[in-house]
């Protein structure tokens, strides 16, 4: 069943905002504790990287930031059959309330992070330079991977009842439990115990989220939820690969063509774009079930006055904090990275942040709007278009530029995402107009 027929038959054209009518005053303080949960959790993350970038040498955080992408590339095919469903589909009528709902979840969110998991250990070395790493830390980095995905999938489930503060909840215990960890493990630090540090904080946010929560099992409707999520995820699925190569790609890609330093340096860069990435992704958790609620009962021009409106106040957010960031770089990255490895960072910072500006507007925007009326093939188109940019022009720019071709190549697939999302939205909301006419 493709997302069109989804909404055709029912399944999202009846999602409805999951806390009625809002007035300005929730969203305010819906959206603080929003910002805030996120914030908690990527500060902690980001005093991870900082921490671990300092501790290790250049090549054994350049191996951490290869993990680290292929854990985003796990994690990719997680959104893509658990959190996305859950979070469009969850606010479903009767959904949530059906009996054993969060169960079903983790069970569903146990097979889905259990087979890639299990098949790349299998193939790592098969893979070109896949050797080289030490397969104690690869099992070790993946044994933590299913417990930090399933913080994920608590934390977005806040969401489909709006209760963004009790995730704020969770992730302060998450960011504590991190800091206490991560202090502790500093002289045995490794690519591999970042990631049990991960594990080990997520597994304590876990615990918090699922003391208070009524446990039933119902495998029948387990059946159920994992044919609808199979039939919504096959195509998130795509557009969220084609969104990894856009972006993780090149850290592994550097790692072959520069070895791993090269990738040491584009992770330590991205690390002070991230924060500006997961804040977004914390306004998009509370925006996307309420764009689809609203899409099904409002016009074509509220969706495209609406989505004007979200691109242009993101791109706003992004341009102020990228010249913070620039600004304020000089001053800072010298005491962060006192490594000489790590002088070119700041020239890579400016393009970093306009590619990270230019993605979240169309992800935000085009982006959502394309998912909330069920034209996720289009998205899929979308995000295809970007790879093929960053992929062809990549290679090149790479091969020939370095870390700052690797930059320049992740901002030319953020803008041909950009450009292709907004005309394919601008032509769907035609055929809509065209079709109630």
């Amino acid at each position: 069943m493709a997302p069109s027929e989804l909404i055709e038959s029912g399944e999202v054209s009846r999602l409805q905002s999951p806390s009625g009518q809002r007035t300005w005053r929730c969203w305010i303080a819906k959206s603080v504790w929003s910002v805030g949960d996120q914030a908690l959790v990527s500060g902690g993350n980001f005093a991870l990287n900082i921490c671990y970038a300092r501790w290790l040498a250049p090549e054994g955080y350049g191996i951490f930031a290869i993990f680290l992408a292929v854990f985003l590339l796990l994690a990719a095919i997680h959104n893509a059959f658990v959190l996305e469903p859950m979070i469009v589909l969850g606010p479903a009528r009767g959904e949530m309330a059906r009996p054993g709902y969060l169960a079903n979840l983790v069970v569903l969110h146990g097979v889905v992070a259990a087979i890639p998991l299990g098949l790349l250990i299998a193939v790592l070395p098969l893979v070109p330079g896949g050797r080289h790493f030490n397969r104690a830390e690869v099992i070790l980095s993946a044994s933590a991977v299913p417990l930090i995905l399933l913080f994920w999938m608590l934390r977005r489930k806040c969401y489909l009842s709006a209760n963004p503060k009790r995730a704020f909840g969770a992730s302060l215990v998450y960011t504590a439990s991190l800091v206490a960890v991560l202090v502790g493990t500093r002289s045995v630090a490794s690519p591999a115990t970042g990631f049990l540090t991960m594990a080990a904080a997520s597994l304590a946010s876990s615990v918090v989220l699922l003391a208070r929560e009524e446990w039933s099992w119902h495998p029948a409707n387990l059946a159920r939820l994992a044919r609808l999520h199979w039939d919504y995820g096959k195509w998130v699925l795509g557009a969220g690969l084609l969104y990894w190569l856009n972006t993780s790609f090149f850290v592994p890609l550097l790692g072959v063509y520069l070895g791993v330093v090269g990738a040491a340096v584009l992770r330590a860069a991205d690390n002070f774009v991230l924060p500006f990435v997961q804040v977004m992704a914390a306004m998009s958790l509370l925006i996307t079930p309420w764009i689809s609620g609203q899409a099904s009962r409002m016009s074509p021009a509220w969706l495209s006055r609406t989505t004007r409106r979200l691109s242009l106040a993101v791109g706003g957010v992004a341009l102020l904090y990228g010249v913070v960031v620039v600004v304020g770089s000089g001053f800072v990255l010298p005491r962060i990275y006192p490594s000489s490895a790590y002088n070119s960072v700041g020239m890579i910072l400016p393009v970093l942040c306009a590619a990270a500006g230019v993605r979240a507007a169309a992800d935000l925007g085009a982006g959502i709007s394309l998912r909330a009326i069920g034209s996720l093939d289009v998205v899929l188109w979308a995000n295809l278009a970007g790879a093929a940019a960053s992929v062809s022009a990549g290679l090149f720019l790479v091969a020939y530029g370095g870390v700052m071709g690797a930059a320049w190549a992740m901002l030319l697939a953020s803008l041909v995402q950009f450009l292709v999302s907004q005309r394919s939205l601008a032509h769907q909301v035609r055929q809509t107009r065209t079709r109630y006419s």
